[in-house]
């Protein structure tokens, strides 16, 4: 086994002055999917100063990398929109779903910008601060979660507004869904009755062709991923209300920390004083509450100006949806009908001239019987009298069978058995 050392290590890829222009992203061939999720390749075109730059090698990510990818971001841009990352664990559109999470990250005008999603991007292995990634104030996180209401913590008003708006706008996507799915089944159903009727008339059909014609894209999946941008919100109303309430905490604790320090200096000698609060625990505590209130104020504003832009693209966005699903089925009814006209014109006969299947033979009838006319043959003038064949002699029978009838008769007339 050959073992490198550190100068033989391979060099980190500096992302310093990047930016990746255009990413790929497919199944990786060095898993089966058998094991779970299969892994996907990431390949990526990148600029640097703004010049073509040499790639680097295609890198690997799995799934859960990607999901923390997301948090980390949610994490590190607090109030940001972050996009949904989608089914990425589905096995025949999961790669397509990715793609689609990582280029929106990259359109994101504040998570395109970030240097760990470059870092995640372009380098052999993922960078451990998505591992490590955490809000801050973690430190009084329990206190914020169980009574910062008591504390005079932050104003919600914003984020509860966002929260309601979200639920309402998820319980009518889902509502829509519904009559989606609905509609994406009768759409199936008219292919298959369509196929049918046509093999019912004698006319064969392409079951593939038809079902290509008529596999227009789902509605349900395009509303599904309307959902999860409208929950995407949520979350970040969720994050920015978490960070409000550690500030409430922060400032709780901080409050505490400076009576307990101005109460032992007051009385040093009293017995209370022993365990007071130096000046050293108020200093800290006022440090945190000023870093939680410069993050508080950039994801409050952050989550105020894209909350803003999303709830005003929504309608848009739905009716473009919408709009294309309709298109989509237009153009799925026309190609089922103009798969019909094809199938009907090329109906081939057999045994016509432009076919090569030979045509069936005649059917064959019974002796003597006539196609047409209303009495049997054997009674025209034309047809020979024939005499009908003797009957059997009665002694015609093997000898094993004389005297069947006379023991049958002498059973019939037995008495019953006793038991």
């Amino acid at each position: 086994m050959e073992y490198l050392g550190l100068a033989d290590a391979p060099a980190v890829y500096d992302v310093s002055g990047v930016r990746v222009e255009e990413i790929s992203v497919s199944f990786s061939d060095n898993k089966p999917m058998l094991y779970g999720p299969c892994p996907f390749a990431l390949s990526c075109a990148v600029l640097r100063s703004g010049n073509r730059d040499i790639a680097p090698p295609a890198t690997e990510r799995t799934v859960a990398q990607l999901e923390a990818l997301a948090f980390a971001l949610a994490v590190t841009s607090p109030g940001s929109l972050v996009p949904p990352v989608g089914d990425v664990r589905h096995a025949a559109e999961g790669a397509r779903a990715a793609q689609l999470f990582l280029a929106r990250c990259l359109g994101h005008p504040a998570l395109g910008e970030s240097e760990l999603l470059r870092q995640f991007l372009l380098q052999t292995q993922p960078p451990p601060a998505i591992a490590a990634a955490k809000l801050p104030g973690g430190d009084v996180a329990f206190a914020a979660s169980t009574n910062a209401a008591l504390y005079g913590s932050e104003k919600n008003l914003d984020v509860d507004n966002a929260k309601e708006w979200a639920a309402e706008k998820d319980r009518s996507l889902g509502a829509v869904r519904a009559r989606a799915e609905a509609t994406d089944r009768a759409f199936g159903a008219a292919a298959r009755e369509a196929r049918e009727l046509l093999a019912a008339g004698g006319v064969l059909v392409d079951a593939d062709a038809l079902e290509s014609r008529a596999g227009l894209p789902k509605l349900a999946d395009s509303i599904d991923d309307l959902r999860r941008r409208v929950a995407s919100c949520a979350a970040a109303a969720d994050v920015v209300r978490a960070l409000r309430d550690r500030l409430g905490a922060a400032r709780a604790r901080l409050e505490t920390t400076a009576r307990s320090y101005e109460a032992g200096r007051e009385h040093p000698d009293a017995l209370g004083s022993i365990g007071a609060k130096r000046k050293q625990d108020v200093e800290a505590d006022e440090a945190r509450v000023l870093e939680l209130e410069r993050v508080v104020d950039d994801a409050g504003d952050r989550f105020a100006g894209e909350a803003r832009v999303f709830v005003a693209a929504f309608p848009a966005a739905f009716s473009e949806v919408v709009n294309a699903a309709v298109d989509d089925m237009m153009a799925a009814a026309a190609g089922v009908a103009e798969a019909l006209d094809i199938a009907k014109t090329e109906i081939r006969v057999p045994g016509g001239d432009d076919c090569d299947i030979p045509a069936p033979p005649p059917e064959a009838r019974p002796q003597g019987v006539s196609t047409g006319g209303d009495a049997p043959s054997w009674h025209t003038d034309d047809a020979p009298t024939q005499e009908p064949p003797p009957p059997a002699p009665a002694s015609a029978g093997p000898s094993w069978a004389d005297g069947l009838d006379d023991k049958a008769e002498a059973a019939a007339a037995a008495p019953d058995a006793p038991w």
